[in-house]
């Protein structure tokens, strides 16, 4: 295990460029515990990854039912408003000639 760090201590110091960090992975590769908990990291990476982009899925897919469940609920007041107001003209057009009477005789 010394070895192993004085290794990454010494490439990191020859390696003076940030450009060039990377080669750390290389030093992991080169021994068994170091590219075990790479896999462990790497697994535990894409577990997580794939989590939350299903739950951001569900999520996003639960949002769109609901305000499309209100637009059709609003939508549906709308259409009730305007069928009331219809009906309200349709009934007072049929009974017009009873009313201009009742006006016209003045029996309020």
């Amino acid at each position: 295990m010394k070895g192993f760090l004085a290794s990454m201590y010494i490439g990191l110091q020859i390696e003076s460029n940030w450009t060039k960090k990377w080669v750390w992975l290389l030093y992991l590769a080169a021994y068994p515990i170091g590219s075990f908990l790479a896999v462990i990291i790497l697994v535990f990476s894409g577990f997580s990854a794939y989590w939350g982009i299903r739950m951001i899925g569900q999520r996003v897919v639960q949002e769109t039912q609901t305000r499309v469940r209100y637009d059709l609920s609003s939508a549906w007041a709308v259409y009730q408003s305007e069928l009331r107001h219809i009906e309200v003209i349709a009934r007072l057009t049929a009974t017009r000639v009873t009313l201009v009477e009742a006006c016209s005789a003045q029996k309020w």
